[in-house]
C-alpha cells in the first residue's frame, strides 16, 4: 500500500476539507468566528544573507524539532518563514524579521519544510520551482495513507528507509535520504530510569481523522475494559460527542489518566493504535505496543515499518540512531549549492 493521494495535492486538500468540514462548521456556529484575513509571509533571519529557510506552517509540536533544530545549527545562514509574526522562543531574539514582498533573498539555496501545505510551504514551493533552490521535506511524524503528497521534485529526509519508500509511493521525481528522527533522538536523551509496573496507559486519538471515530473508540474501549488499561485523553479531545463518550466509558468502569504529566514522568507502559508516542516512548525506555481488535491493513503496515510491537507480543523496538538527525540535515543544507 501507499498514500491515498500519492501526487495529487488538490485531491488531498479536498479530502482534508471534507474530513474537517463538520468541525469547522461547529466552531463557526458556536463562536461566530469570521473568516480571518490572510497574514503576510514573514522572514526571520540571523543575517542579511541566509542560505537555508525553514517553512513553518505549524508553530508548535514535532515539526518545530524537525525544522528549526537544523536551521539553528547554520548560524548566520539560518532563517524561518511564518504566516504573521513569529512567536517568541522559537529562534534567538537577535534574529530580525521582515515581511516577504516577493521572492526569498537571492542568497537562499534551500527550503526545509514539513510537507506541502497551503499556509507557508506551498507558496514557497511554487517560488522554488522557478529558481535553482532545493526543496527539502523533513519527516516529523509517522506516515499514514492520508499524509499529503510530497511536493513536486522535492527531496525527502526520512526517519527510516521503509517510511521514506512509503511516503514516496513510487514517485520518480522525489529523492529520499534517511536521516533519522530528531523527535526520537531527543527522546533518547531523556531515558526513563525505572518503569512503574501496573496498568498500561492508553494514548487517546479520538480527535484524529485517519480512522473513523467509532473504530478508535472500539479500540480504546476494548483495550481498557478487557486488558485493564487507563485512558489518557489527547488534549484535542474536546468536542461534545467525545466528552459524552468519555462520560459513558466512566460509567462502564474505565479509568482515566488526566494529570497531563509528560509520559516519562508517568513512567508507565503505553499502548495506542498508531500514535508517534509509541516509538517516542520506546526511545525513552517505556514498553509500548500497538493495538486494535481488527486493525486495518495500513495500520499493520505502519506497525511493521516502525517496529511497533503488537499487544500480546514483544514491545516496540527502540530505533538506533548513531548521530543527531539535525546535524545530518545541517550537513545536507550546507552542501546544497
Amino acid at each position: 500500500m501507499g498514500l491515498t493521494f500519492p501526487s495529487d495535492f488538490g485531491a488531498w486538500e479536498r479530502w482534508e476539507r471534507r474530513r474537517h468540514a463538520v468541525r469547522h462548521l461547529k466552531a463557526w456556529v458556536r463562536h461566530r468566528v469570521p473568516p480571518q484575513r490572510t497574514l503576510p509571509l514573514v522572514l526571520t533571519a540571523a543575517s542579511d544573507s541566509p542560505t537555508a529557510v525553514a517553512a513553518l506552517d505549524v508553530l508548535r509540536g514535532t515539526s518545530i524539532d524537525a525544522l528549526v533544530a537544523p536551521i539553528l545549527r547554520l548560524g548566520d545562514g539560518g532563517a524561518v518563514v511564518t504566516r504573521g509574526p513569529i512567536p517568541g522562543g522559537i529562534v534567538p531574539d537577535t534574529w530580525v524579521s521582515c515581511e516577504l514582498n516577493g521572492a526569498l533573498p537571492s542568497s537562499v539555496r534551500s527550503v526545509l519544510s514539513a510537507g506541502s501545505y497551503r499556509s507557508v510551504s506551498l507558496p514557497l514551493r511554487e517560488w522554488t520551482l522557478h529558481s535553482r533552490v532545493s526543496f527539502y521535506v523533513a519527516q516529523h511524524g509517522l506516515i499514514t495513507p492520508f499524509a499529503p503528497p510530497l511536493p513536486t521534485h522535492s527531496k525527502l529526509l526520512a526517519w527510516n528507509e521503509e517510511e521514506g519508500k512509503y511516503w514516496r509511493s513510487g514517485r520518480r521525481d522525489v529523492d529520499v535520504t534517511v536521516v533519522g528522527s530528531q523527535l526520537l533522538w531527543k527522546a533518547r536523551q531523556r531515558p526513563v530510569s525505572t518503569v512503574i509496573e501496573g496498568p498500561v496507559v492508553w494514548l487517546g486519538q479520538m480527535h484524529g481523522t485517519e480512522l473513523p471515530r467509532s473504530s478508535m473508540a472500539r479500540a480504546a474501549e476494548s483495550f481498557c475494559l478487557q486488558h485493564g488499561g487507563i485512558y489518557r485523553p489527547h488534549p484535542a479531545e474536546q468536542g461534545l460527542a467525545i466528552r459524552a463518550r468519555h462520560a459513558y466509558w466512566a460509567r462502564r468502569g474505565m479509568k482515566f489518566e488526566t494529570s497531563a504529566r509528560p509520559l516519562p514522568e508517568l513512567a508507565r507502559p503505553i499502548a495506542a493504535v498508531f500514535s508517534s508516542g509509541l516509538v517516542e516512548g520506546a526511545a525513552q525506555g517505556l514498553p509500548s505496543w500497538g493495538y486494535h481488535p481488527r486493525p486495518p491493513r495500513w495500520v499493520e503496515e505502519l506497525w511493521e515499518r516502525n517496529s511497533i510491537g503488537r499487544w500480546g507480543g514483544a514491545p516496540t523496538i527502540a530505533p538506533i540512531q548513531h548521530s543527531e538527525p539535525a546535524a545530518r540535515i545541517e550537513q545536507i543544507l550546507r552542501m546544497t549549492t
